[in-house]
């Protein structure tokens, strides 16, 4: 009886599997951002006190040398592991491994190019970034340590961008952590003890990511990190075109930003003097309080989305992306709503207190909020654009998001109501900026002749006919259930009632061997499709990692054994923490 209603009961999917995984990636990286964010703060703060301003001085002068690691690092790191994602969700392990070797070893290269380059240009690169001949001697001690730093930061810094991609978002946490924590501790050491001075602060830096290596050596050890790797290097570069579109959209947008922020730096001193530098340094430091949780947001999302779009998960693919903008919105209206509410104590947490400049701070920063939720869809829809391939619009968003839409909006308005058109230029640009992606989608999908459907451009699965996509729990009559709810279906559908048994009969002995699993999760995603004559099926489950050819091999499961006989081929892949088995009949 228990059967029968659930074979007639309608089944869903539930995306109880993904959303689960999603709160596990949200976590740590939301600590890994909060980490980078506080250590940037605290890390300035305390060089600033033991070195004086002109200490501070000295290491913002390196910060080119930071963009270009940066550049670097996200260019290898976040195009490589957005490659790798989406190979594993396709189940093309080579492909994986060749975007990771060729992001490392690209890393590695280029890293060790600007050690180089800056050791055989040191002279002319350091009057180039310090012109002041006072502050020379000391900044070609500190710019010395920090060149020989580039190729250790920007490797590691590399794979811990593919961490997450490798189900372990936790130890990408933990390289931060510790680096940035032992960064600021060393800080003191070198400064204070060791009279090391400025060079002490590049030291801290380098001496926080080797121990943050520690945390990767550990994870060798304890056998944890697993990654596909290619041994054909050569190979291995037929994927580096790919890498760098896919990381180019990051880049355009790290690299407009920080051309945005030195052009209106200039603007606000012009318009508005010292008030008006402080007043903007202010409203980037409320972009950079909720950049924690859209930085967060996107380490969680990314990695998932890519993955489910080699699968052709389109559904969930969907799911995934609309729940993570509308918790950015709302983490955007709240910020927002408390830099509204809260800007005069938050100008005086900046020591911003004078009457003139605390108004001038005060009234940008209320105008400047606005942007906050607006600009954030921009920022986490973005990377869904490169994920399904459109790597040009991304970067072209990208930029709009930064230099491209920013600078010209800002000194229109400039122009017309002085130091206000740069808190009002943001707001707008956010503003435009959503309706130009609105307008472009809704004609791209005209365009798509039904494949993608609605605003936010997603996928249909028009390659394929859709025959049953839910979730289902470990319970014999759910199994049971599904099996003659899908036969039904099949047969509905013009298949054969031969071949309509053998898939339901396929799906009971796949679902009756994870279920008898212990540690897999109590439940199970199921999607079947047909496609070009076939059946395929794909399975979905949380876990520590089952290798189901081995057991069919080892004949050890019955099910299993018939499983193989039954079907035309049978792979499990491991991603992310979740068992991705497929079924083709």
């Amino acid at each position: 009886m228990s059967t029968a209603v659930n074979a007639d009961r309608e089944f869903r999917r539930t995306n109880k599997i993904l959303r689960n995984k999603f709160t596990r990636y949200l976590f740590p990286m939301f600590v890994t951002m909060a980490a980078l964010s506080l250590n940037e703060f605290v890390d300035s703060m305390l060089v600033s006190r033991l070195l004086g301003s002109e200490g501070m001085a000295t290491v913002n002068l390196g910060f080119p040398v930071m963009l270009i690691m940066s550049v670097l690092y996200t260019l290898f790191g976040a195009g490589g592991a957005t490659v790798y994602a989406v190979s594993l969700g396709e189940r093309n392990r080579e492909k994986a491994g060749k975007s990771f070797s060729c992001a490392m070893f690209m890393a590695v290269c280029t890293g060790i190019g600007l050690l180089l380059i800056c050791t055989a240009f040191f002279g002319p690169l350091s009057g180039l970034l310090c012109a002041d001949m006072e502050m020379r001697p000391d900044f070609e001690h500190y710019f010395r340590v920090l060149t020989f730093s580039a190729p250790l930061l920007v490797t590691v810094l590399t794979l811990t961008q593919f961490l997450p991609a490798a189900g372990l978002p936790g130890y990408t946490t933990a390289v931060n952590v510790v680096a940035n924590a032992v960064n600021i501790v060393m800080d003191y050491v070198y400064i204070k003890f060791c009279g090391m001075g400025v060079e002490g602060a590049a030291w801290a830096t380098l001496t926080g990511y080797a121990c943050g290596v520690l945390v990767i050596v550990w994870a060798l050890i304890r056998k944890k990190l697993k990654m596909c790797v290619s041994g054909k290097i050569r190979a291995s570069f037929s994927t580096l075109p790919e890498i760098i579109r896919q990381g180019g959209a990051d880049v355009m947008s790290q690299g407009g930003f920080a051309i945005q922020i030195a052009v209106c730096n200039g603007i606000a001193a012009s318009r508005a003097g010292a008030f008006g530098v402080q007043a903007y340094a202010l409203c980037i430091q409320a972009l950079s309080v909720i950049s924690v949780f859209h930085g967060a947001l996107i380490g969680a999302y990314t990695p998932m989305i890519a993955l489910l779009h080699g699968q052709r998960d389109y559904r969930g693919e969907g799911n995934m992306l609309k729940l993570v903008l509308k918790l950015g919105t709302i983490v955007g209206l709240v910020v927002c709503g408390a830099f509204l509410i809260f800007a005069r104590p938050a100008a005086a947490l900046y020591n911003i207190t004078g009457p003139a400049e605390s108004s001038l701070a005060v009234h940008a920063l209320r105008i400047f909020s606005i942007c906050l939720f607006l600009r954030g869809t921009i920022i986490l829809y973005f990377r869904y654009l490169k994920v399904i391939g459109r790597t040009g619009y991304a970067i072209f968003t990208g930029a709009l998001d930064g230099f491209l839409g920013v600078i010209p909006v800002v000194l229109i308005l400039t122009q017309f109501i002085g130091v206000n058109g740069i808190w009002y230029g943001y707001a707008l640009n956010a503003a435009l900026a959503l309706v130009f992606v609105a307008v472009c989608n809704l004609i791209i999908a005209r365009r798509s002749r039904g494949k993608l459907h609605s605003v936010l451009l997603l996928e249909k699965e028009t390659e394929h006919e859709i025959l049953l996509d839910a979730t289902i729990t470990k319970d014999q009559a759910d199994i049971a259930g599904i099996s003659e709810k899908l036969q039904k279906i099949c047969e509905a559908n013009g298949i054969d009632h031969k071949d309509a048994a053998r898939i339901g009969l396929a799906v009971e002995e796949m679902a009756v061997f994870a279920a008898n699993t212990k540690t897999q999760s109590s439940f199970m995603d199921i999607l079947v499709w047909r496609s070009e004559g076939n059946i395929e099926i794909d399975f979905r489950s949380l876990g520590e990692k089952i290798d189901t050819m081995e057991k069919i091999s080892e004949a050890k499961e019955p099910n299993l054994a018939l499983l193989r006989g039954i079907s035309k081929s049978v792979t499990t892949e491991y991603a992310m923490g979740m068992n991705l088995s497929h079924i083709t009949i």
